[in-house]
């Protein structure tokens, strides 16, 4: 088998209300829990929109996990400590993005991922000015490299919006557990953060198989390394 260069790296995030900024904007009362704000957030974004998700800005991002297939074979890494301190985490992964100089993929980048990035680096005022090439680059700058994967196959049209866990069942992968994102609050909120972590991970590696039979399909590897890799991460999800 040939060299596997430049590796295949996904990554994704996983958030949840961000509950001081929810109580700051709206001058909530402070007797009021966090599952109550939350929920105070969560209706006035189903009266608006008609659904739950809350605006880029008042979703805390609380994991950032990267699945990478290369000639180490594949390898996932989760970027938030013990403190679950949400600039420090967006600060580790931007220095993750500056190391590389291949390419970054996301499942809907720029609709999702890379404003709630951009919105929440700005809040904690994140150090994430870093050097490449002797020059200083800044996080934005750093984020507009990542590329959109969702948008590179399914176009700019914002009446297609593909679910990633649909289209990897579709290339043959079995389905494996998953946590929506009000069991990703419902977990956070009762401090099971290894569930937290297990499935951003997961959704790391769903945006992998996508992305891995896509360069397979465009000649970038071939199909026995295609296969390898969705073998690798088959294993990873049993």
């Amino acid at each position: 088998m040939t060299a596997i260069k430049p590796s295949s790296v996904a990554f994704e995030i996983v958030t949840v209300p961000d509950i001081a900024g929810i109580r700051c904007i709206y001058d909530l009362d402070v007797a009021l829990s966090d599952g109550d704000v939350a929920e105070y957030a969560f209706q006035r974004q189903r009266a608006a929109s008609g659904g739950d998700n809350l605006p880029p800005h008042l979703q805390r991002v609380v994991e950032i996990s990267l699945a990478e297939w290369g000639d180490a074979g594949l390898t996932v890494s989760s970027l938030s400590a013990a403190d679950r301190d949400e600039g420090l985490l967006i600060e580790r992964f931007v220095a993750r993005l500056a190391a590389r100089d291949g390419e970054v993929a996301c499942w809907g980048a720029m609709r999702r991922q890379i404003p709630i990035l951009r919105l929440r680096a700005l809040t904690h005022a994140a150090q994430v000015c870093v050097k490449r090439s002797s020059a200083q680059q800044d996080a934005l700058e750093l984020l507009g490299r990542v590329a959109d994967l969702s948008g590179q196959l399914q176009g700019a049209s914002p009446d297609l919006d593909v679910p990633v866990d649909q289209l990897i069942r579709l290339l043959g992968a079995a389905p494996a557990r998953a946590l929506d994102d009000a069991a990703v609050w419902s977990a956070w909120q009762g401090g099971d953060l290894k569930s937290v972590t297990a499935e951003c991970e997961r959704r790391a590696f769903a945006t992998l198989h996508v992305l891995l039979r896509a360069r397979c399909v465009a000649g970038v590897i071939d199909g026995a390394q295609c296969a390898a890799a969705e073998r690798a991460i088959a294993a990873r999800r049993a």
